[in-house]
């Protein structure tokens, strides 16, 4: 790395509310000429996930991914770190914005690690944090088919058609309206407070009901 490109991690670092600890571990950012033009392009939106047990070492394999016009996803990044913390991946994408200086996503869609979460809010504490669909619901059925909850299984399946009714609404009233009327419903039909309490609560779950043009 020359010392002009040191210079401006420096810069980076600054500018960035976060402090980078050194500790002697291993990062690994895989980005050519034409990832870094789509991200330059299409990194209004973007989408970053883990996923593990493909090297041999253990180590997490994230890739970063935006949309195009036609709606195809195309990965702009790969990395692996040797320490998943969120100083790490603040460091990586530190690196990222050092490569694509106009890179300054306004959403950016992650998976429910805590982790990216709060990398991702101290680089770019301007953009929106959307929890992944398939996470959402994952967390949902599990919460749904906890046995402490005291949710009968076919009460469970009235409450996911619930939340997937609310998910899919395309603006904010549509969805404030859903909300009434779903726990209108709930009360009236079902005698167990819990059933209730359960689509009260499970409201509150970070959603995915974002107006499009909120994003661009």
């Amino acid at each position: 790395m020359t010392a002009q490109h040191l210079h401006a991690m420096d810069e980076l670092r600054n500018a960035a509310p976060i402090t980078l600890e050194g500790r002697g571990g291993t990062l690994l950012l895989v980005m050519d000429n034409e990832q870094k033009r789509m991200l330059q392009r299409y990194g209004h939106i973007a989408c970053m996930d883990a996923t593990y047990k493909v090297v041999s070492w253990g180590l997490p394999f994230f890739m970063l991914t935006v949309v195009d016009e036609h709606r195809k996803s195309f990965p702009v990044a790969y990395f692996m770190i040797s320490h998943e913390c969120k100083e790490s991946i603040a460091e990586v994408l530190l690196y990222i914005r050092l490569l694509v200086p106009g890179w300054k996503p306004n959403a950016l869609i992650l998976d429910k690690d805590d982790a990216e979460i709060l990398a991702c809010k101290r680089v770019f504490p301007n953009a929106l944090i959307i929890l992944c669909e398939f996470h959402v619901k994952q967390a949902w059925l599990r919460w749904l088919r906890t046995g402490t909850h005291g949710i009968p299984k076919d009460k469970q399946r009235v409450l996911y058609k619930y939340m997937n009714d609310i998910m899919k609404s395309t603006s904010v009233p549509q969805a404030s309206y859903k909300v009434s009327e779903k726990i209108s419903i709930a009360s009236t039909s079902h005698s167990s407070a819990n059933i209730f309490c359960a689509l009260f609560v499970m409201l509150f779950t970070p959603m995915l009901f974002i107006p499009r043009h909120d994003m661009t």
